[in-house]
Protein backbone atom coordinates (compact mmCIF):
# COMPACT_ATOMS: atom_id res chain seq x y z
CA UNK A 1 0.00 0.00 0.00
CA UNK A 2 1.33 3.34 -1.16
CA UNK A 3 2.41 5.87 1.86
CA UNK A 4 -1.02 8.31 0.28
CA UNK A 5 -3.05 5.29 0.96
CA UNK A 6 -2.26 4.25 4.47
CA UNK A 7 -2.77 7.87 5.32
CA UNK A 8 -6.26 8.30 3.42
CA UNK A 9 -7.19 5.35 5.40
CA UNK A 10 -5.90 5.75 8.83
CA UNK A 11 -7.19 8.78 8.29
CA UNK A 12 -10.71 7.38 7.51
CA UNK A 13 -9.97 5.05 10.66
CA UNK A 14 -9.60 8.02 12.87
CA UNK A 15 -12.62 9.29 11.81
CA UNK A 16 -14.61 6.17 12.64
CA UNK A 17 -13.26 5.79 15.97
CA UNK A 18 -15.55 8.36 17.94
CA UNK A 19 -18.67 7.57 16.09
CA UNK A 20 -18.09 3.94 17.02
CA UNK A 21 -16.81 4.28 20.59
CA UNK A 22 -20.21 6.50 20.84
CA UNK A 23 -22.08 3.83 19.16
CA UNK A 24 -20.73 0.81 20.73
CA UNK A 25 -19.90 2.65 24.09
CA UNK A 26 -16.26 1.57 24.45
CA UNK A 27 -13.48 2.47 24.18
CA UNK A 28 -11.17 1.76 20.55
CA UNK A 29 -7.57 1.67 20.01
CA UNK A 30 -6.17 0.89 16.37
CA UNK A 31 -3.97 -1.79 15.04
CA UNK A 32 -4.73 -4.31 17.54
CA UNK A 33 -2.74 -7.70 16.66
CA UNK A 34 -5.23 -10.87 17.33
CA UNK A 35 -4.20 -13.86 16.80
CA UNK A 36 -6.41 -15.96 14.05
CA UNK A 37 -6.22 -19.06 12.30
CA UNK A 38 -4.80 -22.48 12.94
CA UNK A 39 -2.25 -22.44 13.53
CA UNK A 40 -3.03 -18.98 14.95
CA UNK A 41 -0.59 -16.29 13.57
CA UNK A 42 -0.68 -12.62 14.69
CA UNK A 43 -3.19 -10.24 12.12
CA UNK A 44 -3.63 -6.23 12.78
CA UNK A 45 -7.18 -5.02 12.91
CA UNK A 46 -8.20 -1.71 12.58
CA UNK A 47 -9.61 -1.26 15.56
CA UNK A 48 -10.51 -3.23 18.31
CA UNK A 49 -11.67 -2.71 22.51
CA UNK A 50 -9.67 -3.45 25.39
CA UNK A 51 -10.71 -7.08 25.95
CA UNK A 52 -10.80 -7.65 22.23
CA UNK A 53 -14.38 -8.58 22.66
CA UNK A 54 -15.32 -5.72 19.85
CA UNK A 55 -12.96 -5.97 16.46
CA UNK A 56 -13.49 -3.53 13.43
CA UNK A 57 -12.03 -3.43 10.44
CA UNK A 58 -12.41 0.13 8.15
CA UNK A 59 -12.44 0.44 4.80
CA UNK A 60 -12.13 4.08 2.99
CA UNK A 61 -13.45 2.52 -0.59
CA UNK A 62 -14.82 3.87 -3.55
CA UNK A 63 -17.04 3.62 -6.54
CA UNK A 64 -14.48 4.28 -9.77
CA UNK A 65 -14.75 7.58 -11.34
CA UNK A 66 -17.06 5.62 -13.89
CA UNK A 67 -19.23 3.90 -12.02
CA UNK A 68 -17.70 0.70 -11.72
CA UNK A 69 -17.26 -2.05 -9.10
CA UNK A 70 -13.71 -1.54 -7.78
CA UNK A 71 -13.28 -5.03 -8.01
CA UNK A 72 -9.48 -5.29 -6.37
CA UNK A 73 -11.32 -3.59 -3.23
CA UNK A 74 -13.90 -6.04 -2.93
CA UNK A 75 -11.65 -9.05 -3.06
CA UNK A 76 -9.85 -6.79 -0.02
CA UNK A 77 -13.39 -6.66 2.09
CA UNK A 78 -13.56 -10.22 1.32
CA UNK A 79 -10.60 -11.00 2.44
CA UNK A 80 -11.67 -8.90 5.85
CA UNK A 81 -14.61 -10.91 6.41
CA UNK A 82 -12.48 -14.58 5.86
CA UNK A 83 -10.19 -12.99 8.89
CA UNK A 84 -13.21 -12.61 10.66
CA UNK A 85 -14.20 -15.94 9.90
CA UNK A 86 -11.24 -17.44 12.24
CA UNK A 87 -12.61 -15.74 15.10
CA UNK A 88 -14.50 -16.98 18.29
CA UNK A 89 -18.04 -16.91 17.75
CA UNK A 90 -18.07 -14.35 20.94
CA UNK A 91 -16.41 -11.70 19.39
CA UNK A 92 -18.52 -8.97 17.75
CA UNK A 93 -17.17 -8.53 14.58
CA UNK A 94 -17.72 -5.54 12.46
CA UNK A 95 -16.90 -4.06 9.00
CA UNK A 96 -16.98 -0.27 8.36
CA UNK A 97 -17.46 1.12 5.23
CA UNK A 98 -17.08 4.38 3.67
CA UNK A 99 -20.58 6.06 2.53
CA UNK A 100 -19.72 6.29 -1.25
CA UNK A 101 -22.35 7.28 -3.64
CA UNK A 102 -21.79 7.49 -7.63
CA UNK A 103 -24.45 9.64 -9.49
CA UNK A 104 -25.11 6.77 -11.56
CA UNK A 105 -25.55 4.58 -9.18
CA UNK A 106 -28.33 3.80 -7.48
CA UNK A 107 -27.55 2.34 -4.24
CA UNK A 108 -23.63 2.93 -2.56
CA UNK A 109 -20.54 0.48 -2.37
CA UNK A 110 -21.65 -0.34 0.94
CA UNK A 111 -25.07 -1.45 0.01
CA UNK A 112 -23.46 -2.72 -3.28
CA UNK A 113 -21.71 -5.09 -1.01
CA UNK A 114 -24.19 -6.48 1.30
CA UNK A 115 -26.43 -7.12 -1.59
CA UNK A 116 -23.97 -9.00 -3.82
CA UNK A 117 -22.03 -10.37 -0.92
CA UNK A 118 -23.93 -10.47 2.03
CA UNK A 119 -24.43 -14.30 2.25
CA UNK A 120 -20.98 -14.30 3.07
CA UNK A 121 -21.41 -11.86 6.38
CA UNK A 122 -22.87 -14.38 8.61
CA UNK A 123 -22.16 -12.91 12.24
CA UNK A 124 -20.59 -9.62 10.92
CA UNK A 125 -22.05 -6.64 11.65
CA UNK A 126 -21.59 -3.94 8.26
CA UNK A 127 -21.83 -0.05 9.34
CA UNK A 128 -21.60 2.84 6.65
CA UNK A 129 -19.97 5.62 7.49
CA UNK A 130 -20.54 9.35 6.02
CA UNK A 131 -17.69 11.01 5.93
CA UNK A 132 -19.47 14.75 5.13
CA UNK A 133 -21.86 14.31 8.24
CA UNK A 134 -20.31 11.53 10.37
CA UNK A 135 -23.80 9.84 10.21
CA UNK A 136 -23.69 6.02 10.93
CA UNK A 137 -26.03 3.25 9.12
CA UNK A 138 -26.37 0.28 9.97
CA UNK A 139 -26.71 -2.40 6.56
CA UNK A 140 -26.07 -5.49 7.74
CA UNK A 141 -27.98 -7.09 9.83
CA UNK A 142 -31.31 -5.67 9.17
CA UNK A 143 -33.73 -6.15 11.85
Amino acid sequence: MSNSNKKKDDGFRDLVIPILEKELNTTLKPEEEIPIGHPKTDHAFDLANGNKSIVIECKNYTWTKAGNVPRAKISTINEAVLYFSFMDANVRKILCLKKSVHPKRQETLAEYYVGTYGHLLRDITVYEIDESTQEIKKLFPLP
